[in-house]
């Protein structure tokens, strides 16, 4: 007779459903926050929203006595945000309403228990960490 190990612990208790339960509400949280703050900035042009985050943020990165070369970058960034912050914002919206309906996906499917419905979730969680990746390797380095 062999003997296997038994995994006990933090872990094993939110392998399975549990964690993709776990997972599925974090998403639909994070979802749920970004579509919040980004329907904010779009509809909130002329009293507050984006203008006021520019205008505090530019404040902020002059009285604070940082590195010239990089206060100047993040002001050029900035400055590119604020000419197209629409488009960006659309873009985003748009990207979480197709993550908000896979992640949706994911709890329905792990309630019926059917494995094709993970498969969006899958995807579309896979090009989010690639993304952020890409951005993590590009400030980093």
């Amino acid at each position: 007779m062999s003997y296997r190990p038994s995994v006990t612990g933090f872990c094993t208790s939110w392998s399975g459903l549990p964690g993709v339960y776990l997972s599925g509400s974090l998403s639909l949280t994070s979802c749920f926050t970004l579509l919040a703050a980004s329907l904010y900035f779009l509809s909130a042009e002329d009293n507050g929203g984006w203008p006021d985050v520019k205008t505090q943020l530019t404040g902020w990165l002059v009285e604070n006595r940082w590195d010239v070369s990089f206060v100047h970058h993040v002001l050029v960034a900035v400055h590119w945000l604020d000419q197209g912050h629409q488009i960006i914002l659309l873009v985003l919206v748009s990207s979480a309403l197709l993550h908000l309906t896979s992640s949706l996906l994911l709890v329905l499917g792990t309630f019926k228990h059917r494995a094709n419905l993970l498969i969006p979730w899958l995807i579309s969680d896979l090009i989010i960490l690639s993304f952020l990746t890409l951005i993590f390797i590009s400030w980093t380095f």
